[in-house]
């Protein structure tokens, strides 16, 4: 699923964002049928890969941050805002410098290809980052997911074992 994670688990939330972000590009997704200009196609689908790989780097550091601010709060609204005001504006810088590289070859090259594709790359990476600010806090807000309580009950059980260890080491 996730490389880095325990579970299964934490990485499903980061495919809403991600699968919203690839229907706008995908026209059957999207009910969009035949439209001139959508779709991915042998040319798009590099291009829309790197966009995905993105979208889910952007979801895995929000995760990770709202799981440890949930730890630190044990309040849902807190963790979200805590999380959205750190992690959160490290990915609208990073989105927002990477879209200025790209969307540079739109107005610059006269390379039409160059230019289609900086266009659907900027879009996706604009798509991933407002779904993973806006779309995965809201889903955390909302499902409220268990593998958060659930790690912070192992990790407090784990914590009063090794304590229990120690006072027993010291008799």
């Amino acid at each position: 699923m996730v490389a880095g994670q325990a579970h299964e688990v934490p990485g499903l939330p980061g495919i809403g964002p991600i699968e919203a972000a690839e229907a706008k590009h995908d026209p059957d997704a999207a009910g969009l049928g035949e439209a001139p200009g959508l779709g991915l196609g042998i040319e798009t689908l590099p291009v829309a890969s790197i966009g995905v790989g993105v979208g889910i780097d952007y979801g895995i550091y929000l995760i990770d941050r709202l799981k440890t601010e949930y730890q630190q709060t044990q309040n849902y609204e807190q963790a979200i805002r805590r999380a959205i005001t750190t992690t959160g504006m490290a990915i609208s810088f990073t989105a927002t410098t990477l879209i200025a590289g790209i969307i540079f070859f739109y107005f610059f090259s006269n390379i039409r290809f160059q230019v289609e594709m900086s266009l659907l790359l900027s879009l996706l990476m604009f798509l991933n980052m407002v779904g993973a600010l806006v779309l995965l806090p809201t889903m955390f807000y909302f499902v409220r997911p268990r593998f958060v309580r659930s790690e912070l009950a192992e990790s407090s059980a784990g914590g009063a074992r090794i304590g229990a260890r120690q006072v027993g080491a010291a008799r």
